[in-house]
């Protein structure tokens, strides 16, 4: 053991008194060779880093030791550093993993000449590639560490700018300077789409179905709880399992009245309790009873209260006339869904009339009938939630 010991500190000395700048010159020329971000990366700032390393390496294999706290910092500020000078942590991992290879090819040149026997310079090996993967360990969580803070400092300006397009807090002049830089084109029409989270839908689970992948083009973000897309105009909606409302299309300086249409739409919808993407211009008359509670409720005391007030025939005679007028006024076909005869059908319509005063072939009081099923329909729907 003693002669092994003697000779690693032998040959440890010989590499760092003799053949440090040569080890570190072969190392600069790979990593330029690498490309990549290593080529904008200066020559003496990669020996630099290595040198401290091969250096830490040289101590710990003759005390033989592994990492200490000293040498876990060094490790650690190298990996940061290159994290913040944009170089991939697989081009970090395979420079070092080069410059263990030229390490070790070196050693074992010099391994005869010093003295050391085969199962000594195996032994050297193994021990120089540990000493590497702890290396790589630390360098590895700094970089992640630096990556992890890009990453989470992207996404507050991503969130602030859609906050900033949706809400008509910026000029035409400064869409145009920033939007490429989020991959938007300026020049393009886009849609808002706000969807709303629901209990096994969360809004990570619905950010990725707008944007599947990181090559997907267009932005999310929360706002007042809901998820908001910027997405170009001809992209393809997904199936979306909650409430959605989607606005105009427009030019991004236009999306603030796609945002407010789009959250009508999904105010809409969810008070409907419809699921998926609804346009406005599909749902008109139930954004007017969303809007017009107060007129809501006096056709509801009209058409609605009488009516209930009979009882579970009462209810028969709502559902009849719902059915009725979902089948487009057609009385066999809604005979058919509720299972009844067709004159059965009659004569519940006849009873309801005749309950309220109302004349279903009159085109304005048919519109205050539709209008109290949906008020009270959706404030049947509100009270189960």
């Amino acid at each position: 053991m003693e002669t092994q010991d003697s000779a690693l500190i032998a040959l440890a000395a010989q590499v760092r008194d003799d053949h440090m700048d040569e080890l570190l010159a072969r190392i600069v020329v790979c990593a330029h060779e690498l490309g990549g971000a290593y080529g904008d990366i200066p020559a003496e700032d990669v020996a630099s880093a290595a040198g401290g390393l091969l250096q830490a390496a040289v101590r710990a294999l003759t005390e033989r030791r592994g990492l200490n706290d000293v040498e876990r910092e060094q490790a650690a500020f190298i990996g940061e550093r290159r994290a913040r000078q944009g170089v991939p942590l697989d081009e970090v991992l395979r420079l070092i993993r080069i410059s263990g290879r030229e390490a070790l090819e070196l050693m074992r040149d010099l391994a005869g000449p010093a003295g050391m026997d085969a199962a000594t310079t195996i032994s050297l090996t193994a021990r120089l590639w540990d000493w590497m993967d702890e290396i790589a360990v630390e360098m590895t969580q700094a970089h992640r560490r630096v990556e992890l803070a890009h990453a989470r400092r992207d996404q507050q300006q991503r969130v602030s700018f859609v906050h900033a397009l949706v809400s008509g807090a910026l000029g035409a002049h400064r869409i145009e300077e920033t939007a490429a830089g989020f991959g938007l084109d300026h020049a393009a029409e886009h849609v808002v789409v706000r969807a709303r989270p629901a209990p096994g839908h969360p809004a990570d689970a619905l950010d990725r179905m707008f944007l599947p992948s990181t090559w997907a083009v267009g932005l999310t973000a929360l706002v007042d709880d809901d998820l908001v897309a910027v997405l170009p105009a001809s992209a393809a909606l997904p199936d979306l399992p909650v409430a959605a409302g989607i606005g105009p299309a427009g030019p991004l300086a236009a999306l603030p009245r796609s945002f407010r249409d789009a959250g009508r739409a999904l105010e809409t919808a969810a008070a409907f309790g419809l699921v998926g993407a609804h346009r406005l211009d599909d749902l008109v008359l139930p954004a007017v009873v969303v809007a017009e509670d107060a007129l809501g409720d006096v056709l509801v005391e009209r058409y609605i209260t009488p009516v209930r007030a009979l009882g579970a025939f009462g209810e028969d005679l709502l559902l009849s006339l719902r059915t009725y007028l979902e089948h487009e006024q057609n009385i066999e076909a809604a005979a058919r869904e509720l299972h009844v005869h067709p004159n059965t059908l009659r004569h519940r319509l006849a009873r309801f009339e005749e309950t309220t005063g109302v004349n279903l072939r009159r085109v304005d009081q048919l519109a205050e009938v539709w209008w109290a099923l949906a008020a009270d329909g959706r404030a049947r729907l509100t009270a189960t939630r």
